[in-house]
């Protein structure tokens, strides 16, 4: 909710918060749990998430500063423990005013890691 002075101009410094949701699966539809995603400002690289993908895919989170503002998201899941082993995602999106950020990631298997054991 946008909070007004009583003077009923609008405050440039009242925030609402809007989610960030980011959503990872693999090119079948499959959703990838324990995915690391985070999410850095564009302007000053400020982190604004770094988390792991619930059982669901899913990271979220809230962001209670001005909007529009662009972020880059980033997502990956190639530790020499995770298999399989994916490609790093990078992309550049919008936190927009009143619905936030929800963004869907494909992550697609790394050739070079996955290779069958000789």
């Amino acid at each position: 909710m946008t909070k007004y002075p009583t003077d009923e101009t609008p405050d440039p410094t009242a925030q609402d918060s809007v989610t960030i949701k980011v959503t990872v699966r693999e090119v079948d539809d499959a959703v990838i749990q324990n995915a690391k995603v985070a999410v850095f400002l564009t302007s000053d690289r400020t982190e604004v998430m770094n988390t792991d993908t619930d059982a669901s895919g899913i990271a979220s989170t809230t962001y209670a500063d001005p909007t529009p503002v662009e972020v880059e998201i980033r997502c990956r899941k190639a530790a020499s423990m995770d298999s399989p082993r994916y490609v790093n995602f990078s992309s550049v999106q919008t936190i927009q005013s009143g619905t936030g950020l929800d963004f869907d990631v494909i992550l697609v298997e790394d050739t070079n890691f996955n290779k069958p054991p000789h």
